[in-house]
């Protein structure tokens, strides 16, 4: 098997690149093939660095220029003896604290919620049939059959159709090597 690996995929014709990729267009990959990329190279999707913890997302409400100013102002005026304007400016940079810091911490559980939610899935050409699989199951080599408006699930090399995948508008994707 080819190591995969094409360098420039965008500036070769797309046969170099079914070729390196060990790929037939016309009847994509083998379930079994699919399966070994999908365990060689792992799913497709992007590495999620950890969640910030709580403390931290707090932390960072203090770390903006205004704010920093505002702490400033308030040990001034702790300085010179005016403790009302030290409470008012302190208690300013503590609503800000706390307003900014649910915010945030309510979009990321949101943001994981939406994710959650949006597990999208992508016509692909397996054993000479389109099947649908979830985008994570993509894998180096796959013929990816795109729809109109259609969301792309990954990085990929959108082929010719004339190399044996082509698309008819109302019925979808068809194999013929004659192109559209």
């Amino acid at each position: 098997m080819p190591g995969l690996r094409v360098e420039r995929p965008w500036a070769v014709p797309a046969e170099a690149v079914a070729e390196a990729l060990a790929t037939d267009p016309a009847a994509g990959l083998t379930a079994t093939e699919a399966a070994d990329r999908l365990q060689r190279f792992g799913p497709n999707e992007l590495v999620e660095r950890g969640r910030k913890p709580a403390w931290r997302l707090l932390a960072e409400q203090f770390a903006n220029t205004m704010i920093l100013v505002l702490v400033a102002a308030g040990l001034v005026t702790a300085v010179i003896g005016d403790l009302k304007d030290t409470v008012v400016i302190l208690a300013i940079v503590v609503l800000n604290a706390v307003v900014g810091f649910v915010q945030e911490y309510w979009a990321e559980q949101a943001m994981a919620v939406l994710k959650a939610m949006a597990a999208p899935s992508v016509q692909v050409v397996r054993d000479g049939h389109v099947r649908l699989v979830p985008a994570v199951g993509l894998v180096p080599g796959d013929v990816v059959c795109l729809a109109q408006a259609g969301a792309r699930a990954a990085r990929h090399r959108v082929g010719d159709p004339y190399l044996g995948l082509a698309a008819d508008r109302d019925r979808g994707p068809t194999h013929d090597r004659r192109g559209p």
